[in-house]
């Protein structure tokens, strides 16, 4: 006997789109922001692996903070205006995590702790079972953008995790486009050989995580430097992948001067700045920091808009300060010319100028 349809549901047609039509609803919607270069961009859920003891906490702990300030690490397309980030942390304690991030003060025995920004949240979940459902609550609640999730190893029950881990991904893939953030969630992979790049298939049995994933990209150790790291795509969504072997970011981890254990990248992304913008940075720098001007002062000083003054302004590091102290002393020296130039009656801030290249205040 033929099943009978009901006669309301056979006459309910189901609604299909043309494919032109998503073109015509978002035609007004800005292009994804790019929250970490070409490797990690707004609105995706992005997977960060390398072996253990590569120095994953450490970079996502500074993208974080860098997204939070509204400041891009050296050289990297990042946001110019801060925003609220959430960084899970399930790896260290409270006390390490200050530990880690916390220098002996020169001259002292105390210890001179990283300031970050305010914007800039840490938290752990009180059940890692429940991680989804903190999360939800926890980004609602705070109104938090961003959210850093250090790292996939806390949730597993078995060896591998595989399941754990793929649930979770799936989870975190619903959670960011009901609330419409971003997430970077980081994990362990197995321990390549030095010689070897690592791929997808080093996360073994785990690499089906990727497949949850908008954007994901690898923590690699050096094949000849110890101390040296870089850093390479494996998956995009969004876009074709820009960062492999043959140019990839190469780092190592330093302690800055202010407590925080970071990343210091090569300077070859210093090469889009000419000598006048790097001039510029140095010396709205020293503006701001030394004379205690404001940013609308600063761009009325220079003849600059203040979005653009706040902009270069958050650019300045002490790699741009190295690039270009370092042109400078390529330049011919002009005697007539290389002389700090300071109007008498002008009050205005000096420019750096001559092959000394440092930036100094008057008085």
């Amino acid at each position: 006997m033929e099943s009978q349809i009901p006669q309301a549901a056979a006459e309910e047609p189901i609604r299909i789109r043309k494919a032109n039509d998503y073109a015509k609803e978002l035609k007004d919607a800005k292009p994804p922001e790019m929250l970490f270069d070409e490797f990690w961009r707004e609105g995706e859920l992005g997977l960060l692996f390398g072996p253990s003891g590569a120095g994953k906490s450490i970079l996502g702990v500074q993208v974080a903070d860098a997204l939070a300030r509204g400041r891009a690490i050296d050289g990297f397309r990042m946001p110019d205006r801060g925003r609220r980030v959430l960084y899970v942390d399930m790896e260290m304690s409270d006390m390490q995590f200050v530990r880690r991030n916390s220098v002996i003060a020169a001259g002292s025995k105390s210890l001179k702790t990283h300031t970050f920004s305010e914007r800039f949240c840490r938290e752990s979940p009180p059940d890692v079972g429940k991680l989804a459902e903190w999360l939800k609550a926890a980004v609602k609640g705070n109104k938090c953008r961003v959210v850093v999730i250090d790292s996939l190893a806390a949730v597993r029950n078995t060896q591998d995790g595989v399941r754990e881990t793929l649930k979770l991904m799936r989870d975190l893939r619903r959670l960011k486009d009901e609330l419409d953030i971003s997430i970077l969630v980081l994990t362990d992979c197995l321990d390549a050989r030095r010689a070897k790049t690592l791929t997808e298939a080093d996360l073994g049995r785990n690499r089906v995580i990727c497949s949850a994933a908008d954007s994901v990209f690898a923590l690699c150790r050096h094949r000849t430097h110890f101390d040296s790291r870089y850093i390479v795509q494996t998956r995009s969504r969004n876009a074709p992948l820009s960062w492999t072997e043959q140019n990839a970011p190469l780092c190592s981890i330093v302690k800055l001067e202010t407590g925080l254990l970071a990343f210091r990248f090569d300077d070859r992304f210093l090469a889009t700045l000419d000598v006048d913008e790097l001039e510029l940075i140095c010396n709205l720098k020293a503006a701001r920091d030394e004379g205690g001007e404001s940013i609308r002062s600063m761009a009325e000083l220079f003849e600059i808009t203040p979005s653009r003054a706040e902009r270069l302004y958050k650019k300045w590091s002490p790699a741009i300060e190295a690039k270009y102290r370092a042109l400078i002393a390529t330049m011919p020296v002009d005697d007539e010319s290389d002389q700090w130039s300071v109007e008498d009656d002008s009050g205005q801030w000096p420019v750096v100028s001559g092959q000394e290249g440092a930036v100094r205040s008057v008085g």
